[in-house]
């Protein structure tokens, strides 16, 4: 399972759809906007954008809650996806819907993730880092710094 943190880019897109047992369920799809710690030739900061699909029940509830712009924290599995388009062939992944996490359990998962597989010298510059945001009233890790999965 992974964990991603981002902005929706759009406002989702809920719709019906029959199955093949005959039941009506339904389903949201939209992407978010997630940073990564890696730069561009120009000095910018690099975003993935993440496509995301949610079914049946949840799909309802999600679209009623959220809209374009608002921050989540998803956690699924990225599936490999192909199809085509005006006789071109595309190749994309998509997440594969889990679980929508709120802030805490998000950051208790990457500072696990962080423990596990940082150095102590970047956990302790991380953690200098965190305080000092906390000192300007920031949250930890919005300097940017901050791992994203």
């Amino acid at each position: 399972m992974q964990v991603f943190s981002g902005n929706l880019t759009r406002e989702g897109k809920l719709s019906s759809y029959k199955r093949a047992d005959g039941i009506v369920n339904q389903r949201y799809q939209n992407a978010i906007a997630v940073d990564t710690n890696e730069k561009d030739r120009d000095g910018e900061k690099i975003t993935n954008f993440v496509n995301f699909t949610i079914f049946g029940k949840r799909a309802e509830v999600f679209a009623a809650k959220f809209q374009k712009g608002d921050t989540v924290h998803l956690a699924g599995e990225l599936v490999p996806r192909s199809f085509e388009k005006d006789g071109t062939r595309y190749s994309t992944s998509e997440l594969r819907f889990v679980g929508q996490l709120d802030e805490n359990q998000a950051r208790r998962i990457q500072t696990a993730i962080k423990d596990a597989v940082w150095p102590d010298s970047a956990r302790a510059s991380q953690q200098q880092q965190d305080a000092q945001a906390d000192q300007m009233g920031e949250q930890p890790g919005d300097s940017g710094e901050d791992m994203v999965m």
